[in-house]
Protein backbone atom coordinates (compact mmCIF):
# COMPACT_ATOMS: atom_id res chain seq x y z
CA UNK A 1 0.00 0.00 0.00
CA UNK A 2 1.48 3.41 -1.02
CA UNK A 3 2.62 5.84 1.74
CA UNK A 4 -0.31 8.44 2.20
CA UNK A 5 2.09 11.44 3.23
CA UNK A 6 4.50 10.82 -0.46
CA UNK A 7 0.73 10.28 -2.49
CA UNK A 8 -1.22 12.53 -0.80
CA UNK A 9 -0.37 16.50 -1.41
CA UNK A 10 -2.75 17.53 1.14
CA UNK A 11 -1.08 15.60 3.68
CA UNK A 12 1.42 17.19 6.00
CA UNK A 13 3.72 15.57 8.70
CA UNK A 14 5.68 17.97 11.71
CA UNK A 15 8.65 17.32 9.97
CA UNK A 16 7.21 18.54 6.55
CA UNK A 17 5.86 22.03 9.17
CA UNK A 18 9.42 22.57 10.20
CA UNK A 19 11.34 22.60 7.21
CA UNK A 20 12.73 25.36 5.82
CA UNK A 21 11.59 25.89 2.47
CA UNK A 22 14.58 27.80 1.31
CA UNK A 23 16.87 24.93 2.84
CA UNK A 24 19.08 24.55 6.00
CA UNK A 25 22.28 27.05 5.95
CA UNK A 26 25.20 25.46 7.27
CA UNK A 27 26.28 26.08 10.94
CA UNK A 28 29.46 26.46 13.00
CA UNK A 29 31.05 28.90 10.83
CA UNK A 30 34.79 29.79 12.40
CA UNK A 31 38.09 31.06 11.12
CA UNK A 32 41.17 29.48 11.35
CA UNK A 33 43.61 31.07 13.53
CA UNK A 34 45.94 31.71 11.29
CA UNK A 35 43.03 33.16 8.85
CA UNK A 36 43.47 30.92 5.74
CA UNK A 37 40.25 29.23 6.10
CA UNK A 38 36.42 29.48 6.87
CA UNK A 39 35.03 26.18 7.92
CA UNK A 40 31.43 25.46 9.10
CA UNK A 41 29.51 22.27 9.74
CA UNK A 42 27.24 21.28 6.39
CA UNK A 43 23.62 20.93 6.15
CA UNK A 44 21.32 18.54 3.73
CA UNK A 45 21.40 21.23 1.25
CA UNK A 46 25.25 22.20 1.34
CA UNK A 47 26.97 21.92 -2.49
CA UNK A 48 30.39 20.65 -1.22
CA UNK A 49 29.65 18.36 1.73
CA UNK A 50 27.42 15.38 3.15
CA UNK A 51 24.99 16.63 6.20
CA UNK A 52 27.43 16.51 9.39
CA UNK A 53 30.55 16.79 7.26
CA UNK A 54 32.81 19.71 8.34
CA UNK A 55 33.76 21.64 5.25
CA UNK A 56 37.29 24.13 4.56
CA UNK A 57 37.32 26.75 2.07
CA UNK A 58 40.35 28.57 1.50
CA UNK A 59 40.22 32.53 1.76
CA UNK A 60 42.87 33.33 -0.67
CA UNK A 61 41.20 30.77 -3.27
CA UNK A 62 37.68 30.55 -2.45
CA UNK A 63 38.36 26.73 -3.32
CA UNK A 64 35.99 24.57 -1.28
CA UNK A 65 36.74 21.01 0.22
CA UNK A 66 36.04 18.41 2.84
CA UNK A 67 38.06 18.75 5.81
CA UNK A 68 36.57 15.76 7.63
CA UNK A 69 33.34 13.85 6.86
CA UNK A 70 30.81 13.38 8.88
CA UNK A 71 31.39 9.33 8.56
CA UNK A 72 35.03 10.07 9.84
CA UNK A 73 33.70 12.19 12.66
CA UNK A 74 31.35 9.02 13.81
CA UNK A 75 33.89 6.70 13.93
CA UNK A 76 34.90 8.66 16.78
CA UNK A 77 32.28 7.53 19.25
CA UNK A 78 28.70 5.83 18.65
CA UNK A 79 26.89 7.33 21.08
CA UNK A 80 24.19 9.22 20.79
CA UNK A 81 23.75 13.11 21.65
CA UNK A 82 21.27 14.24 24.07
CA UNK A 83 18.26 15.63 22.27
CA UNK A 84 18.37 18.46 24.94
CA UNK A 85 21.84 19.29 24.53
CA UNK A 86 21.56 19.42 20.50
CA UNK A 87 18.66 22.16 21.37
CA UNK A 88 20.93 24.09 23.58
CA UNK A 89 23.93 24.11 21.44
CA UNK A 90 21.70 25.24 18.57
CA UNK A 91 19.82 27.84 20.78
CA UNK A 92 22.82 29.75 21.87
CA UNK A 93 25.10 28.99 19.35
CA UNK A 94 27.45 26.90 20.44
CA UNK A 95 30.06 25.28 18.07
CA UNK A 96 30.95 21.54 18.38
CA UNK A 97 34.62 22.05 17.22
CA UNK A 98 37.26 24.64 18.46
CA UNK A 99 40.16 25.35 16.55
CA UNK A 100 44.20 24.40 17.66
CA UNK A 101 46.53 27.21 18.06
CA UNK A 102 48.41 25.63 15.25
CA UNK A 103 45.83 25.42 12.88
CA UNK A 104 46.44 22.25 12.21
CA UNK A 105 44.13 20.23 14.71
CA UNK A 106 40.71 21.00 15.93
CA UNK A 107 38.91 20.05 19.42
CA UNK A 108 35.68 18.36 18.98
CA UNK A 109 32.68 18.31 21.24
CA UNK A 110 30.52 15.00 20.74
CA UNK A 111 27.67 15.18 23.38
CA UNK A 112 31.00 15.91 26.34
CA UNK A 113 33.03 13.45 24.98
CA UNK A 114 36.50 15.86 23.87
CA UNK A 115 38.31 14.60 21.01
CA UNK A 116 41.75 16.11 19.67
CA UNK A 117 41.12 15.61 15.60
CA UNK A 118 44.54 15.81 13.78
CA UNK A 119 43.53 17.06 10.53
CA UNK A 120 46.22 15.95 8.54
CA UNK A 121 46.09 12.14 9.43
CA UNK A 122 42.30 12.36 9.78
CA UNK A 123 42.43 10.77 12.76
CA UNK A 124 40.86 11.73 16.65
CA UNK A 125 42.30 10.73 19.86
CA UNK A 126 39.69 10.97 22.90
CA UNK A 127 41.08 13.21 25.17
CA UNK A 128 38.58 13.40 28.17
CA UNK A 129 34.84 12.52 28.53
CA UNK A 130 33.19 15.59 30.43
CA UNK A 131 30.14 13.74 31.15
CA UNK A 132 28.16 17.31 30.43
CA UNK A 133 26.90 17.20 27.06
CA UNK A 134 26.63 20.97 25.95
CA UNK A 135 26.92 22.05 29.61
CA UNK A 136 31.19 21.86 29.44
CA UNK A 137 32.07 24.72 27.78
CA UNK A 138 35.67 23.15 26.39
CA UNK A 139 38.53 25.44 25.85
CA UNK A 140 42.28 24.99 24.86
CA UNK A 141 45.07 26.72 27.12
CA UNK A 142 46.77 29.63 25.26
CA UNK A 143 50.06 27.21 25.20
CA UNK A 144 47.50 24.65 23.56
CA UNK A 145 48.77 22.00 26.36
CA UNK A 146 45.81 21.41 28.09
CA UNK A 147 42.21 21.43 27.57
CA UNK A 148 39.63 23.03 30.18
CA UNK A 149 36.03 22.42 30.98
CA UNK A 150 33.23 22.13 33.83
CA UNK A 151 31.97 18.91 35.17
CA UNK A 152 29.16 19.08 37.74
CA UNK A 153 29.32 22.91 38.78
CA UNK A 154 33.15 22.36 39.33
CA UNK A 155 36.43 23.41 36.86
CA UNK A 156 38.89 20.80 35.58
CA UNK A 157 41.88 20.69 33.13
CA UNK A 158 43.00 17.57 31.33
CA UNK A 159 46.70 17.38 29.46
CA UNK A 160 46.15 17.61 25.50
CA UNK A 161 47.83 13.86 25.54
CA UNK A 162 45.58 11.55 26.45
CA UNK A 163 47.44 9.79 28.50
CA UNK A 164 47.77 13.09 31.11
CA UNK A 165 45.25 13.20 34.45
CA UNK A 166 42.81 14.99 34.85
CA UNK A 167 43.03 18.04 37.57
CA UNK A 168 40.07 19.22 39.59
CA UNK A 169 40.83 23.08 40.11
CA UNK A 170 37.20 23.49 42.28
CA UNK A 171 35.52 20.69 44.34
CA UNK A 172 32.74 22.40 45.93
CA UNK A 173 29.60 19.66 45.97
CA UNK A 174 26.24 22.47 46.56
CA UNK A 175 24.20 22.07 43.63
CA UNK A 176 23.62 25.65 44.09
CA UNK A 177 27.46 26.48 43.92
CA UNK A 178 28.94 27.09 40.36
CA UNK A 179 32.15 27.25 39.46
CA UNK A 180 32.71 28.76 35.79
CA UNK A 181 29.22 27.83 34.81
CA UNK A 182 26.80 29.96 33.35
CA UNK A 183 23.42 30.19 34.98
CA UNK A 184 19.97 31.22 33.29
CA UNK A 185 20.36 34.81 33.99
CA UNK A 186 23.68 35.32 32.36
CA UNK A 187 22.86 33.30 29.87
CA UNK A 188 19.75 35.01 29.06
CA UNK A 189 19.61 38.70 30.27
CA UNK A 190 23.41 39.30 30.12
CA UNK A 191 24.49 37.38 26.93
CA UNK A 192 27.49 35.72 28.59
CA UNK A 193 28.33 32.22 27.03
CA UNK A 194 31.88 31.76 28.97
CA UNK A 195 32.55 32.13 32.58
CA UNK A 196 35.94 31.17 32.93
CA UNK A 197 39.48 32.37 30.92
CA UNK A 198 42.77 31.33 31.26
CA UNK A 199 45.16 33.49 32.13
CA UNK A 200 47.76 34.84 29.05
CA UNK A 201 50.77 32.56 30.09
CA UNK A 202 48.19 29.34 30.87
CA UNK A 203 49.32 29.46 34.61
CA UNK A 204 46.36 30.50 36.18
CA UNK A 205 42.08 30.58 35.30
CA UNK A 206 39.76 33.21 36.59
CA UNK A 207 36.32 32.35 36.93
CA UNK A 208 33.04 33.60 38.04
CA UNK A 209 31.51 31.76 41.30
CA UNK A 210 27.50 31.67 41.21
CA UNK A 211 25.58 30.65 44.45
CA UNK A 212 22.19 30.19 43.78
CA UNK A 213 20.89 29.54 46.85
CA UNK A 214 18.56 32.30 47.48
CA UNK A 215 17.58 32.28 43.50
CA UNK A 216 13.63 30.67 43.73
CA UNK A 217 12.85 27.64 41.53
CA UNK A 218 10.31 27.79 38.47
CA UNK A 219 9.09 24.42 37.63
CA UNK A 220 9.19 24.15 33.27
CA UNK A 221 7.28 21.36 31.41
CA UNK A 222 9.67 18.76 28.95
CA UNK A 223 7.54 17.84 26.04
CA UNK A 224 10.41 16.26 24.46
CA UNK A 225 9.89 12.72 26.03
CA UNK A 226 6.90 10.63 24.96
CA UNK A 227 5.37 10.98 28.90
CA UNK A 228 6.28 14.56 29.56
CA UNK A 229 8.53 15.28 32.50
CA UNK A 230 8.87 18.23 35.02
CA UNK A 231 12.53 20.42 35.44
CA UNK A 232 13.13 23.38 37.68
CA UNK A 233 15.13 26.35 36.91
CA UNK A 234 16.53 28.72 39.17
CA UNK A 235 14.48 31.75 37.96
CA UNK A 236 14.96 35.39 39.64
CA UNK A 237 11.79 37.27 38.68
CA UNK A 238 11.30 41.30 39.68
CA UNK A 239 12.26 41.98 43.19
CA UNK A 240 13.88 37.93 43.67
CA UNK A 241 17.50 37.18 44.76
CA UNK A 242 20.21 36.97 41.57
CA UNK A 243 22.86 34.83 42.74
CA UNK A 244 25.46 35.97 44.37
CA UNK A 245 28.79 36.07 42.24
CA UNK A 246 32.38 36.57 42.47
CA UNK A 247 35.38 35.76 40.87
CA UNK A 248 37.93 33.64 41.69
CA UNK A 249 41.44 33.02 40.62
CA UNK A 250 42.92 29.38 40.62
CA UNK A 251 46.13 28.12 39.96
CA UNK A 252 46.06 25.66 36.44
CA UNK A 253 48.21 22.77 38.81
CA UNK A 254 45.43 23.42 41.49
CA UNK A 255 45.12 24.63 44.61
CA UNK A 256 43.58 27.48 47.06
CA UNK A 257 41.24 29.29 44.99
CA UNK A 258 42.04 33.43 45.56
CA UNK A 259 38.59 35.16 45.76
CA UNK A 260 39.30 39.15 44.30
CA UNK A 261 37.12 41.52 46.40
CA UNK A 262 34.99 44.61 44.93
CA UNK A 263 32.60 46.67 46.14
CA UNK A 264 29.12 44.88 45.66
CA UNK A 265 25.67 44.30 46.50
CA UNK A 266 24.99 40.18 46.94
CA UNK A 267 21.95 38.72 45.21
CA UNK A 268 21.49 42.02 43.33
CA UNK A 269 23.98 43.43 41.59
CA UNK A 270 26.10 41.52 38.12
CA UNK A 271 29.56 41.07 37.10
CA UNK A 272 28.40 40.51 33.31
CA UNK A 273 31.98 40.59 32.11
CA UNK A 274 35.58 39.69 33.12
CA UNK A 275 38.86 38.57 32.02
CA UNK A 276 43.07 39.42 32.02
CA UNK A 277 44.36 42.88 31.22
CA UNK A 278 47.82 41.24 31.42
CA UNK A 279 49.23 37.61 33.14
CA UNK A 280 48.99 39.41 36.82
CA UNK A 281 45.98 41.73 36.87
CA UNK A 282 41.80 40.98 35.88
CA UNK A 283 39.18 43.32 35.18
CA UNK A 284 35.78 43.31 36.40
CA UNK A 285 32.66 44.78 35.35
CA UNK A 286 30.56 45.57 38.06
CA UNK A 287 26.65 46.49 36.96
CA UNK A 288 24.10 47.71 39.34
CA UNK A 289 20.53 45.49 39.07
CA UNK A 290 18.71 49.33 38.01
CA UNK A 291 21.92 48.34 35.25
CA UNK A 292 21.90 52.62 35.95
CA UNK A 293 25.61 52.49 37.05
CA UNK A 294 28.74 50.39 35.59
CA UNK A 295 31.86 50.24 37.62
CA UNK A 296 35.49 48.57 35.76
CA UNK A 297 37.92 47.56 38.12
CA UNK A 298 41.40 46.54 37.44
CA UNK A 299 42.33 43.87 40.16
CA UNK A 300 45.87 42.32 41.17
CA UNK A 301 45.92 38.80 41.21
CA UNK A 302 48.83 38.47 43.56
CA UNK A 303 48.01 41.25 45.92
CA UNK A 304 44.30 41.34 45.51
CA UNK A 305 44.23 45.22 45.74
CA UNK A 306 41.80 46.58 43.40
CA UNK A 307 40.69 49.85 41.49
CA UNK A 308 37.96 51.13 39.97
CA UNK A 309 39.83 52.47 36.69
CA UNK A 310 36.11 53.57 34.76
CA UNK A 311 32.53 54.18 35.25
CA UNK A 312 29.35 54.59 33.05
CA UNK A 313 26.10 55.80 34.33
CA UNK A 314 22.84 56.69 33.23
CA UNK A 315 19.61 57.92 34.62
CA UNK A 316 17.38 55.80 33.22
CA UNK A 317 19.19 52.43 31.55
CA UNK A 318 22.47 51.66 30.45
CA UNK A 319 21.51 50.25 26.82
CA UNK A 320 24.32 48.91 25.37
CA UNK A 321 26.94 45.64 24.94
CA UNK A 322 29.11 46.00 27.89
CA UNK A 323 31.94 43.66 26.01
CA UNK A 324 35.36 45.27 26.59
CA UNK A 325 38.35 44.81 24.12
CA UNK A 326 41.70 45.13 25.91
CA UNK A 327 44.42 46.08 23.29
CA UNK A 328 48.30 45.79 23.83
CA UNK A 329 49.97 48.83 24.81
CA UNK A 330 48.03 49.63 27.79
CA UNK A 331 44.39 50.53 26.09
CA UNK A 332 40.57 49.30 25.84
CA UNK A 333 37.91 49.93 23.75
CA UNK A 334 34.25 50.03 25.27
CA UNK A 335 30.74 50.91 24.13
CA UNK A 336 28.83 53.24 25.61
CA UNK A 337 25.71 55.84 25.06
CA UNK A 338 26.84 59.18 26.64
CA UNK A 339 25.86 61.39 23.42
CA UNK A 340 22.44 59.54 23.07
CA UNK A 341 23.98 56.56 20.53
CA UNK A 342 25.96 53.55 21.42
CA UNK A 343 29.30 54.42 19.97
CA UNK A 344 33.49 53.49 20.38
CA UNK A 345 35.45 54.76 22.62
CA UNK A 346 39.17 54.19 22.99
CA UNK A 347 40.99 54.35 26.29
CA UNK A 348 44.68 54.03 27.84
CA UNK A 349 46.24 53.03 31.00
CA UNK A 350 49.75 52.65 32.62
CA UNK A 351 50.45 49.12 30.84
CA UNK A 352 53.44 48.92 33.55
CA UNK A 353 51.20 49.68 36.30
CA UNK A 354 47.72 48.93 35.90
CA UNK A 355 46.15 50.12 39.17
CA UNK A 356 48.45 53.23 39.43
CA UNK A 357 45.63 55.97 38.13
CA UNK A 358 42.32 55.94 35.85
CA UNK A 359 42.04 55.06 32.60
CA UNK A 360 42.23 57.91 30.40
CA UNK A 361 39.95 58.97 27.29
CA UNK A 362 41.92 58.51 24.20
CA UNK A 363 39.20 59.31 21.56
CA UNK A 364 35.86 58.54 20.61
CA UNK A 365 36.13 56.20 17.92
CA UNK A 366 32.37 56.51 16.40
CA UNK A 367 30.26 59.14 16.67
CA UNK A 368 27.17 60.19 14.66
CA UNK A 369 23.36 59.57 14.25
CA UNK A 370 23.42 55.74 14.07
CA UNK A 371 24.07 53.13 16.86
CA UNK A 372 27.12 50.66 17.30
CA UNK A 373 25.42 46.68 17.49
CA UNK A 374 28.90 45.00 18.34
CA UNK A 375 32.52 45.14 17.80
CA UNK A 376 33.17 42.17 15.53
CA UNK A 377 37.11 41.84 15.70
CA UNK A 378 39.90 43.92 16.07
CA UNK A 379 43.10 43.38 13.66
CA UNK A 380 46.25 45.25 16.15
CA UNK A 381 48.70 44.60 13.51
CA UNK A 382 47.07 47.02 11.20
CA UNK A 383 45.40 49.25 14.06
CA UNK A 384 41.86 48.35 12.38
CA UNK A 385 38.66 47.84 14.94
CA UNK A 386 35.84 45.85 12.81
CA UNK A 387 32.43 46.41 13.67
CA UNK A 388 28.79 46.46 12.67
CA UNK A 389 26.60 49.53 13.18
CA UNK A 390 22.98 50.68 11.34
CA UNK A 391 24.31 53.88 10.16
CA UNK A 392 22.36 55.19 6.79
CA UNK A 393 18.94 53.40 8.34
CA UNK A 394 17.87 51.57 11.48
CA UNK A 395 16.20 48.88 9.47
CA UNK A 396 20.04 47.94 7.87
CA UNK A 397 23.21 46.43 9.77
CA UNK A 398 26.99 46.94 8.04
CA UNK A 399 30.08 45.84 8.75
CA UNK A 400 32.49 48.92 8.90
CA UNK A 401 36.09 49.35 9.91
CA UNK A 402 38.07 52.36 11.18
CA UNK A 403 41.50 52.41 12.42
CA UNK A 404 42.16 53.07 16.07
CA UNK A 405 43.54 56.44 15.05
CA UNK A 406 39.97 57.43 14.13
CA UNK A 407 40.68 57.47 10.27
CA UNK A 408 40.03 55.32 7.40
CA UNK A 409 36.41 54.64 8.32
CA UNK A 410 35.14 52.63 5.52
CA UNK A 411 31.40 50.50 5.24
CA UNK A 412 32.73 46.66 4.18
CA UNK A 413 29.38 45.14 3.16
CA UNK A 414 26.17 46.70 1.37
CA UNK A 415 22.61 46.01 0.67
CA UNK A 416 19.11 47.24 2.09
CA UNK A 417 18.92 44.46 5.12
CA UNK A 418 20.88 42.28 8.01
CA UNK A 419 24.45 41.09 7.58
CA UNK A 420 26.03 39.01 9.85
CA UNK A 421 29.33 38.95 9.83
CA UNK A 422 32.62 37.05 11.22
CA UNK A 423 36.28 38.36 10.33
CA UNK A 424 39.33 36.79 10.24
CA UNK A 425 41.90 36.56 12.51
CA UNK A 426 44.32 38.47 10.10
CA UNK A 427 41.72 41.13 9.29
CA UNK A 428 41.73 40.04 5.26
CA UNK A 429 38.98 38.40 5.08
CA UNK A 430 35.19 37.82 6.18
CA UNK A 431 31.84 35.65 5.88
CA UNK A 432 28.90 37.53 5.58
CA UNK A 433 25.36 36.12 6.17
CA UNK A 434 22.93 38.20 4.81
CA UNK A 435 18.94 38.49 3.74
CA UNK A 436 16.29 41.43 3.70
CA UNK A 437 12.58 41.22 3.92
CA UNK A 438 12.38 39.30 0.23
CA UNK A 439 15.52 37.92 -0.34
CA UNK A 440 16.27 34.76 2.01
CA UNK A 441 19.62 34.50 3.09
CA UNK A 442 23.43 33.76 0.98
CA UNK A 443 26.44 33.16 2.80
CA UNK A 444 29.44 34.37 1.01
CA UNK A 445 33.14 34.80 1.64
CA UNK A 446 34.67 38.38 0.75
CA UNK A 447 37.69 40.20 1.27
CA UNK A 448 38.01 43.42 2.71
CA UNK A 449 37.83 45.26 -0.71
CA UNK A 450 35.07 44.40 -0.70
CA UNK A 451 35.50 41.44 -3.57
CA UNK A 452 32.73 38.62 -2.24
CA UNK A 453 32.02 35.12 -3.50
CA UNK A 454 29.02 33.24 -2.36
CA UNK A 455 29.20 30.13 -0.30
CA UNK A 456 25.52 28.61 0.14
CA UNK A 457 22.42 30.02 -1.23
CA UNK A 458 18.89 29.53 -0.42
CA UNK A 459 16.63 27.35 -2.75
CA UNK A 460 14.67 29.27 -4.76
CA UNK A 461 10.97 30.17 -3.54
CA UNK A 462 8.43 30.81 -5.91
CA UNK A 463 7.70 34.69 -7.16
CA UNK A 464 7.90 36.87 -4.31
CA UNK A 465 5.60 39.42 -3.01
CA UNK A 466 5.77 43.17 -4.32
CA UNK A 467 8.79 44.77 -3.19
CA UNK A 468 8.19 46.52 1.04
CA UNK A 469 7.50 49.88 1.33
CA UNK A 470 9.69 51.65 3.10
CA UNK A 471 8.59 55.01 4.63
CA UNK A 472 9.70 57.60 7.00
CA UNK A 473 7.36 60.13 8.21
CA UNK A 474 7.91 63.45 9.63
CA UNK A 475 5.42 64.30 12.39
CA UNK A 476 7.77 66.87 13.96
CA UNK A 477 11.50 68.23 11.98
CA UNK A 478 13.58 66.19 14.04
CA UNK A 479 12.07 62.53 14.68
CA UNK A 480 11.82 60.31 11.97
CA UNK A 481 11.16 57.12 12.88
CA UNK A 482 11.42 54.03 10.52
CA UNK A 483 9.63 51.48 9.20
CA UNK A 484 8.92 48.72 6.72
CA UNK A 485 5.32 47.22 5.50
CA UNK A 486 4.89 44.31 2.98
CA UNK A 487 2.37 42.77 1.04
CA UNK A 488 1.51 39.11 1.97
CA UNK A 489 1.82 36.04 -0.53
CA UNK A 490 -0.45 35.81 -3.17
CA UNK A 491 -1.57 32.12 -1.52
CA UNK A 492 -2.67 29.81 -4.14
CA UNK A 493 -5.18 27.35 -2.89
CA UNK A 494 -4.03 23.54 -2.10
CA UNK A 495 -6.04 20.53 -3.66
CA UNK A 496 -7.40 20.11 -0.55
CA UNK A 497 -7.26 21.23 3.25
CA UNK A 498 -3.56 20.29 4.87
CA UNK A 499 -3.97 17.76 7.74
CA UNK A 500 -0.76 17.71 10.16
CA UNK A 501 0.36 14.68 11.80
Amino acid sequence: MPNPSTTDPGLRTVADANKNLTGTPPHGIDWSPDGKLLTYIASDDDTTGKAGDIVQIEAATGHASVLATAEQLSKLTAAAVNEKDADHRARYGMSAYLWAADSKHLLLDNGGRLWLYDIAAGTGTLIVDTHEGSGDDPKFSPDAANVSYLHNHNLYIHPVAAAGKETALTHDTTDTLLNGEVDWVYLEELDVRSNYFWSPDSKSIAYLQMNEAKVPQYPITDWIPTHATLDSQRYPQPGDPNPAVRVGIVSAKGGKTKFVEVPFSPNNDYIPRFGWVDANTVYIEVLTRDQQHLNLYFADTKSGKTRVVYTDTDSKYLDFSTDLNILSGGRFLIESWRDGHTHLYLYSFDQHHPLAADATLTRQLSQGDYEVEYVNSIDEKSGTVFYTSNEGSPLEDNLWSIKLDGTAKDQLTAGRGTHGTKTSPDGAHFSDYYSDAITPPVISLCNVTRNCSPIWKSKPLPPPPPSPVTSSPSPQPTVRPSFTAASPFRLHPAPRPSRFL
